[in-house]
């Protein structure tokens, strides 16, 4: 809790603790839509653990950490075509990860995925 890996603190309690990169380049909150009951990036493994969102014409909608939001359009077809799979989710339909962990195989599929884990992390732990 609290752990720095160089100038990257993995629990954040504080803005000022988000020093490298700054506030305005680390997401918060992201908007999955319907997608999934929790969306999470890995930090140390370059797959999807969870289905990207894909809410906004084949994009996601970003709040940063000093406030601003960003609207994000996956760039890799792979991105978008993610195995999904339609569970119950209280009285939704909700899309989620069919089958286990996925690794991109794309340069835009890499792209996408390491774009989202630099945005969360603020660098790659891998």
């Amino acid at each position: 809790m609290g752990k720095r890996v160089g100038s990257t603190v993995l629990l954040l309690r504080r803005l000022t603790d988000i020093v490298s990169p700054g506030a305005g380049q680390r997401a918060v909150f992201v908007d999955t839509g319907q997608t999934d009951a929790g969306f999470g990036v890995p930090y140390v493994s370059p797959t999807w653990v969870h289905i990207a969102p894909k809410h906004h014409r084949d994009g996601v909608t970003l709040s940063m950490a000093d406030g601003h939001a960003e609207y994000w359009k996956w760039k890799g077809r792979e991105t978008l075509d993610l195995p999904r799979k339609l569970v119950p989710w209280y009285n939704l339909q909700s899309e989620w990860l069919d089958g286990s962990d996925y690794h991109p195989q794309t340069e835009d599929g890499i792209y996408d995925l390491q774009r989202v884990q630099r945005i969360t992390w603020g660098r790659l732990g891998y």
